[in-house]
């Protein structure tokens, strides 16, 4: 949204200018003069000027933007290494010279001596690799590697990239007052310097390491890795907060003793913060756990045309006809019946282990940040999804046994408007989804009360399926007791069940001047207050996803109201 937009832009500003006086700082500490400064300075001020443009670009032009900010990034980062260059120069010029050694070792051994000194120029150079030269690198990429993200890891993500920018130019400022203002000597000293070297950057690699996961790790892989990379940022920042601590103390101490210069300098060490990690609950083969599924993946609810209480600002919208909505997600055994039928009817065909299926193409807005979507022929199935359950032998599909009641998932946007259509049906738009979630009385979830663990599949719910974030049958709570689990019924307003966690759900109206797709509903990687029934996510057409299923809606008339899929 824009004012997510303006967010970023302006965290994206701010801490560019943080960066930036910080190093200015450093390099009067370093007595920062020659070639390298003159070269250094104009490409601050450059690359100041060219963020502040890419910054009030970003609502307006925000694709456009983005490779502006990329540039006086990039000028910014060369002025920074410009001082880092000229600062450990120097300390190996004084260092060699004081032991009136040379060669590669006492170079190395001269430019390491002083821990804080070092440093505070190998926290620009770590930073820029780590965080600045990986963001770019990210946002290069970014459609080839998008996938959706659930809110949970999308926070981990932003937070975890601001939190690296703005605690690592703290260290940097920590390395200048342990120096300069209260000086640490000694093997005092090398402790701290080294302690918070080394913590602060094993901390601050596995937060970047979690934020590009996706270039190597799948989505249904992914859980071991995070609980590895969280594990580890948490015990960096351990050590870091424990060397604060004491670091802290001793100027308490001087405190007392009057020598202390301000207390402004106590407030830098609480910056920092702790993410959790856990293991999952072990999950159950299907097969092997009793359980009493009332719920019919066949049946309908009608939802009777009116006014509902919309959206989180809770504005009264209206859907003005009655329409009809599954009452679960489509599930696996129903999507292997259509792919059977709709293979022999021609209306599909199988390549690259994938499903392929016709679609009549978009209507091109020329949206700013829209890409075209011809018509042709796209990706309906992944057959190679890790944690796919439809099978293909000898032209025929099946479902893995013990799988026919669980939802359908790595199926595509266009999969699942394949789906609809064949039978006569539509997926449904905003409105109707939202209604189905939500009745008449404006509650936030389905179920009227907040998401417990016995009404809901969401991350670390622990359900019976939980571990590597499992999904469970539609319908599972019903309130019945499949194996030790007890659940609560959970029916929405009309009977509709899972609208909130599980699997997320494709909506199928369009809006003009954009090519993603709505998703709403959150699913089991989502904690349980992004499972509002007014949360909305997006993903691309042909995205496949082990947390994305659907259902469908028949009767009524949307075309009047929002953009539609041609037919």
């Amino acid at each position: 949204s824009p004012m997510q937009l303006s967010i970023i832009g302006h965290l994206h500003i701010m801490l560019t200018l943080i960066g930036v006086a910080v190093t200015l700082i450093i390099g009067r500490w370093f007595d920062w003069k020659g070639i390298t400064h003159k070269i250094g300075i104009p490409l601050f001020i450059a690359g100041t000027a060219i963020l502040t443009i890419g910054v009030w670009s970003v609502v307006p032009f925000h694709l456009i933007a983005h490779t502006i900010i990329y540039v006086g990034a990039v000028f910014a980062m060369t002025a920074a290494l410009m001082l880092v260059i000229f600062g450990w120069a120097k300390m190996i010029r004084e260092g060699c010279a004081e032991s009136g050694k040379r060669g590669l070792f006492a170079g190395i051994a001269a430019l390491t001596r002083d821990p804080l000194r070092f440093g505070s120029l190998w926290q620009m150079v770590f930073m820029n690799f780590c965080v600045s030269g990986v963001g770019i690198f990210m946002a290069i990429k970014l459609e080839d590697i998008f996938r959706a993200i659930p809110f949970r890891e999308e926070r981990i993500t932003l937070t975890g990239h601001w939190h690296i920018l703005s605690v690592l130019t703290g260290t940097i400022v920590l390395f200048y007052i342990m120096s300069e203002l209260f000086p640490l000597k000694g093997k005092v000293r090398k402790l701290f310097g080294w302690g918070v070297i080394l913590s602060s950057d094993l901390a601050f690699a596995m937060i970047t390491l979690f934020s590009l996961k996706r270039l190597w790790v799948t989505e249904e892989n992914q859980q071991p890795f995070v609980n590895f990379t969280m594990f580890s940022a948490e015990t960096g920042l351990a050590v870091l907060e424990i060397l604060l601590g004491v670091f802290m103390v001793l100027l308490l101490i001087r405190l007392f003793k009057g020598r202390i210069k301000g207390m402004s300098v106590l407030l830098l060490c609480s910056s920092l913060f702790f993410v959790s990690c856990g293991a999952p609950a072990p999950d159950r083969d299907p097969t092997t756990l009793e359980m009493n599924l009332t719920v019919d993946p066949e049946a309908w609810a009608t939802v009777p045309a009116g006014e509902f209480i919309s959206g989180l600002n809770e504005h009264e919208e209206a859907v003005p006809y009655d329409y009809e909505i599954m009452v679960t997600e489509v599930t696996y055994e129903q999507y292997a019946r259509y792919l059977n039928e709709a293979l022999a009817d021609g209306k599909i065909e199988i390549k690259d282990d994938a499903v392929w299926g016709p679609y009549p193409g978009d209507e091109f807005h020329e949206g700013r940040h829209e890409f075209p979507i011809p018509e042709g022929s796209y990706k309906y199935y992944d057959l190679a999804g890790q944690k796919t359950r439809i099978q293909l032998a000898d032209g025929q599909f099946s479902v893995v046994d013990g799988y026919g009641r669980f939802p359908a998932v790595y199926v595509t946007w266009m999969g699942a408007y394949g789906y609809a259509g064949f039978h006569g049906w539509r997926l449904p738009t905003v409105f109707e989804w939202e209604k189905a979630a939500r009745g008449t009385d404006g509650r936030s979830y389905p179920f009227v009360e907040e998401p417990t663990k016995k009404s809901a599949n969401y991350y670390k719910s622990r359900d019976p399926f939980d571990k590597s974030n499992g999904t469970t049958p539609v319908g599972f709570y019903n309130g019945q007791t499949h194996g030790d689990f007890a659940t609560h019924d959970s029916p929405g307003p009309y009977g509709c069940y899972d609208q909130a966690g599980n699997v997320a759900e494709w909506i199928g109206e369009l809006h003009a001047g954009s090519h993603l797709r709505l998703i709403y509903g959150g699913s089991m990687m989502e904690y349980a207050y992004n499972l509002r029934s007014y949360t909305e996510n997006s993903g691309l057409p042909e995205y496949a996803s082990h947390q994305v299923g659907f259902r469908c809606v028949r009767g009524g008339n949307p075309e009047q109201h929002h953009d539609t899929p041609k037919h």
